[in-house]
């Protein structure tokens, strides 16, 4: 599994919603604008429609394109029309959560070797405040491994950084002809 910033708490803690605005606008003013060309398609699957926008302003800053799904039934169909390069998904999420999306995913032939990018809100809240015990939380959940999780509201700066560490992983092993992520790679 990808250690370090992926598989650990890096969101923003308990900060709220006006936080990560202005965590985002600072971010932004830093000269972090829209490139010319994109970097690649991810579709962002979640209820809550400010964190969605807040994801969508940043990864669209950095070049990326970006869609976006209410929950995991909606997200099933925009993946199964235009496959994305990269899934962010929510955790608790109404009609499909996205645990379900991922086991879905995972067992789906066609899709297996998509990456999902897992957020979750509070993970303390269900006893699983270290990396090693919320992968294996969201492995028995799924009944599959995700690329990594990160903690909402997420920092745009760590959200760009995941983002890009599991596409340029994710290349890499599409180059190689092997499906998903080495288990011991490690960020720096």
């Amino acid at each position: 599994m990808v250690a370090g910033f992926l598989n650990g708490p890096m969101g923003c803690g308990g900060m709220g919603f006006n936080r990560w605005g202005l965590l985002l606008r600072e971010w932004l003013k830093k000269g972090n604008v829209m490139q010319q060309s994109a970097k690649g398609y991810i579709l962002l699957v979640d209820d809550e429609p400010t964190i969605t926008r807040y994801m969508q302003k940043a990864l669209e800053r950095k070049g990326y394109n970006t869609d976006f799904a209410r929950n995991g039934n909606e997200a099933l169909i925009k993946i199964r029309k235009n496959r994305p390069d990269l899934v962010v998904s929510d955790v608790m999420m109404p009609e499909m959560d996205g645990f379900d999306l991922l086991g879905v995913i995972r067992r789906d032939p066609a899709l297996m070797d998509l990456p999902v990018l897992m957020l979750t809100a509070r993970p303390a809240d269900f006893g699983y405040d270290d990396n090693a015990r919320m992968q294996q939380w969201f492995a028995t959940t799924a009944g599959t491994e995700t690329e990594g999780y990160l903690v909402k509201p997420v920092n745009p700066e760590l959200l760009i950084k995941a983002v890009e560490h599991i596409l340029s992983t994710a290349q890499v092993k599409s180059q190689q002809g092997g499906l998903g992520l080495p288990q011991s790679q490690s960020v720096d």
